[in-house]
């Protein structure tokens, strides 16, 4: 279960990541808003990496509780911005809601795998 959440961790934090510099590579002047993001994948890469590498387990539900709470905080202000919007600006907050609903859920199962994992036994 802790190989799973690894690789999950490596996945999603490299989407994240990825998704972030794609999104945010003309919006230079507000930086400080998105490379947390860039962080927190980076993070959960590392976390993932040492996982699988049997160094240490401890970064894994680090990495994604850091996820959590900044997928939680993403889908929470966008679905705030719903009531204020109308539109295509609608739609575009909509889908944003969605997709940052979706890897929170992602999010908790791996936290979940990790954190209920059955322990090694050490002899």
């Amino acid at each position: 279960m802790v190989k799973l959440s690894a690789w999950m961790a490596i996945a999603v934090g490299a989407l994240l990541a990825a998704a972030q510099l794609y999104r945010n590579y003309d919006n230079l002047e507000n930086w400080m808003t998105w490379t947390i993001d860039i962080v927190a994948g980076l993070v959960m890469v590392v976390a993932g990496l040492l996982a699988l590498r049997k160094q240490t387990t401890r970064l894994l539900p680090v990495g994604w509780a850091f996820a959590i709470g900044l997928f939680a905080s993403g889908t929470f202000s966008h679905l705030n911005a719903l009531r204020m919007v109308e539109g295509q600006l609608y739609v575009a907050e909509q889908r944003l809601v969605m997709i940052l609903g979706a890897l929170d859920l992602v999010c908790l199962v791996g936290v979940a795998l990790v954190l209920f994992a059955p322990r090694q036994q050490t002899t």
